[in-house]
């Protein structure tokens, strides 16, 4: 494998952002473990963030994580037991279950949100205030252009 390249302004952009991305990642895992969730996996976010705006199904969850129905369900089942979602029966049809969040899942979702207060802060320590402000805007006013005024919905892309 070759040399890594110093990180620089003089990177594309796109690879600032997956370094960045990767960093969040990293220090938000690190953040829930000591906050009491030791065991979370990368696409239990996705899941819990679709699932506080309104119940879902496996379909739906194998649809958003880009996966088969049954590595949705393996997905589902790794959430049900750490007591984050829960399979309700489907009043439409007795073959489907409803996945919603326990208050566990809430739980699991606003220690993530301090988490990521936290993680912004130490970027406006490195990088100062205006800049990261400057940034979010930057980052809002692509995304509203790329896709609307609704917030895009988050999902696996790599």
């Amino acid at each position: 494998m070759g040399a890594v390249s110093a990180v620089g302004a003089d990177q594309p952009l796109g690879r600032l952002l997956a370094a960045a991305l990767a960093a969040v990642v990293d220090e938000l895992h690190e953040r829930l473990a000591d906050a009491g969730w030791p065991r979370v996996r990368p696409m239990w976010g996705f899941v819990l963030l679709a699932l506080r705006d309104r119940p879902s199904n496996i379909g739906e969850v194998g649809e958003l994580l880009g996966v088969t129905k049954q590595a949705a369900a393996k997905v589902v089942t790794s959430l049900v037991d750490e007591g984050l979602v829960e399979r309700r029966a489907d009043p439409r049809d007795a073959r489907a279950a409803v996945l919603g969040l326990t208050p566990g899942g809430r739980r699991f979702l606003a220690d993530a949100e301090t988490a990521y207060q936290a993680i912004e802060a130490g970027w406006a320590e490195a990088a100062g205030r205006r800049d990261v402000d400057a940034l979010r805007r930057a980052l809002s006013t692509v995304l509203r252009t790329r896709y609307g005024p609704q917030e895009p919905r988050l999902r696996p892309v790599l």
